[in-house]
């Protein structure tokens, strides 16, 4: 345990605690040596001995360290206290989350969320070349940045999720079909559990922050987790357009490709999307930078606007675990969110068979799904092997036998089939 005054490698004094997640606690610290304020990040002492979560966290630092971009969160250190937790040391972050920003606005008008959009995607060109995949990216993982003139920029934060695919990078923390990301968020073959997702879900992730930036809705909702992978796995969204009818059709016809959920279809690259929103942006007075006041953004008070709609659509309860209390002070850093709240682990047999009741039935119908759940579970327990392909299109046969859709009529075959 550490506490405030608390001298982490006779460098770092601990002042507060900025934020607390699932996985890790932030405080705002100095660096003794430089008379700086920085940023430290201390894995959950319950984790602290878990091979995996120390990893992961290990992981986190050194994917965003590795990128050597302006719009990645700078890592400047890495040690472990005194007990053996794990830390490492980040840059301090002036401004907000997107997150904060949208809870506020509900909506951003077209040029500056077509600029933010691009803005992160140059950063994420560059994760990307350096042969990562991010996998978590939402609003709370998006910072609007204030800089020393006033202007603003982007930058991605919390690499814990990210998958590395150069050989030299690469490890293997990650179990096969384990499902790791938000849902709202997710592509349809990250949501499958799929093991080889690959840099496309990031672009799918963006395609979903543009629709919501422009709409204030997200593309698939749901109270429960299994609900909202069932609507990925087998609905259409509805068009952003339906939402707001005087967004051009040429930029939703840019989000629809984005989304695709053949990723073949997609743009291949950040590059690709980039080129594609150009038309929609008002080019910015400087280079790189987003120069609209901050008080477009931020608003005079720097405080949350506790919308209950949307707080009641991004309700989403993952884990049994209450998440903690999250407040949004006027300095935030990476990782500001809950991740055991706000992520899934779960078996992909358990998310097919979910998706197969919703789709055979009512995807609001949340007892019918976890019903589905059970069902799937308890199959794959029998058989003691839940990535045998017998044992999941069992599974799926069992969600789909003798069930009845709504009117009345009984679904034997599933659906797209």
């Amino acid at each position: 345990m550490v506490d405030s005054g608390d001298v982490l490698d006779n460098r770092y004094r601990l002042i507060r605690i900025l934020g607390e997640g699932g996985m890790g606690i932030v405080w705002v610290a100095e660096h003794m040596l430089l008379d700086k304020l920085v940023a430290v990040k201390l894995l959950h002492s319950r984790f602290a001995e878990d091979e995996r979560p120390v990893e992961r966290f290990y992981r986190e630092a050194k994917s965003a360290a590795s990128v050597g971009h302006d719009g990645i969160v700078e890592i400047y250190d890495m040690g472990q206290t005194a007990d053996g937790t794990p830390y490492f040391v980040m840059e301090l972050l002036d401004g907000q989350s997107l997150h904060a920003v949208l809870m506020r606005k509900g909506c951003i008008e077209v040029p500056l969320a077509v600029r933010i959009t691009r803005e992160v995607l140059k950063a994420l060109a560059a994760v990307h070349a350096k042969g990562i995949i991010h996998r978590d990216l939402k609003p709370e993982n998006i910072f609007v940045c204030r800089r020393s003139d006033g202007s603003m920029t982007m930058k991605i934060l919390d690499f814990g999720f990210s998958k590395m695919t150069h050989p030299t990078l690469a490890s293997k923390i990650t179990r096969s079909g384990e499902i790791l990301g938000t849902a709202h968020y997710m592509s349809p073959e990250q949501a499958c559990g799929r093991d080889d997702v690959d840099h496309r879900a990031d672009i799918w992730s963006m395609g979903v922050l543009l629709y919501e930036m422009l709409t204030g809705e997200l593309p698939y909702t749901g109270k429960i987790y299994t609900a909202i992978i069932a609507k990925i796995l087998t609905k259409p969204f509805a068009p952003p357009r339906e939402h707001v009818p005087e967004l051009p059709e040429e930029l939703e016809a840019v989000i629809l490709k984005a989304m695709t959920a053949d990723p073949d279809k997609r743009y291949q690259t950040a590059g690709e999307l980039i080129d594609a929103l150009r038309p929609f942006q008002v080019k910015p007075s400087r280079s790189s930078l987003i120069s609209t006041p901050p008080s477009v953004l931020f608003g005079d008070e720097r405080e949350d606007d506790d919308s209950p709609t949307r707080a009641d659509m991004m309700d989403v309860s993952l884990v049994p675990t209450q998440a903690a209390e999250s407040t949004e002070p006027d300095i935030r850093v990476a990782n500001e969110s809950n991740l055991l709240e706000e992520t899934i682990r779960q078996p992909k047999m358990m998310l097919i068979a979910a998706a197969a009741e919703a789709a055979a039935c009512d995807l609001d119908d949340e007892e019918m799904i976890d019903r589905a759940v059970a069902q799937a579970v308890a199959a794959a327990e029998a058989e003691e092997n839940d990535d045998d392909p017998t044992v999941v299109d069992t599974a799926l046969g069992s969600a789909f036998k003798g069930r009845v859709a709504p009117g009345g009529s009984d679904e034997t075959d599933p659906p797209n089939s």
